[in-house]
C-alpha cells in the first residue's frame, strides 16, 4: 500500500510546519504498515492537524510547546461537543506514543492498580493501628 497524498488537507500545512512532524510521519508509516485504509489515515491525519491548530491558538502560535495533558484535553472538548468520530481518538493516542518514543513527551503516569492501592490502605491502617 502506498501513502496516499494529504496536499488537499485543509490543515496539512501546519502538520508539515509543526516541529515534532517527524512524529506524525512515524504515525502515517505505521498505519500503512499495519494495512490501514487511505481514509483512515487520511481521517486521522486530519484529526492531528485539528490538534496542531487548537494547541497553536492555545499556546499563542508557539507550536514547540507542548504537554502530554493537551492531547487528553483536546480529547475531553471533542468530546463533550460531540466532534469526534471512530479512530479520531485512536490516532491522537498513537500520536502521544511516538512524541514519548520521540522524547518529546514524558510517558503517562500509570495508573494504581485498584488491590494494590487496597493493600497499601489496608498496611496503612494495620500500622496506625500498632
Amino acid at each position: 500500500m502506498t501513502i496516499p497524498s494529504f496536499e488537499t488537507i485543509k490543515l496539512w500545512s501546519l502538520i508539515e510546519d509543526w516541529p515534532y512532524r517527524a512524529s506524525v510521519d512515524a504515525e502515517i508509516t505505521s498505519m500503512v504498515d499495519k494495512g490501514y485504509s487511505s481514509e483512515t489515515i487520511v481521517r486521522a491525519v486530519r484529526f492531528i492537524g485539528a490538534f496542531i491548530e487548537c494547541q497553536n491558538k492555545r499556546n499563542g502560535g508557539e507550536p514547540e510547546r507542548l504537554d502530554a495533558a493537551d492531547i487528553d484535553q483536546f480529547i475531553a472538548i471533542r468530546l463533550s461537543s460531540g466532534a469526534i468520530k471512530n479512530g479520531n481518538r485512536i490516532a491522537l493516542r498513537r500520536l502521544q506514543i511516538e512524541l514519548v518514543r520521540a522524547g518529546v513527551l514524558c510517558p503517562p503516569a500509570e495508573k494504581a492498580d485498584p488491590a494494590e492501592k487496597f493493600a497499601t490502605l489496608y498496611g496503612a491502617e494495620l500500622f496506625r493501628r500498632g
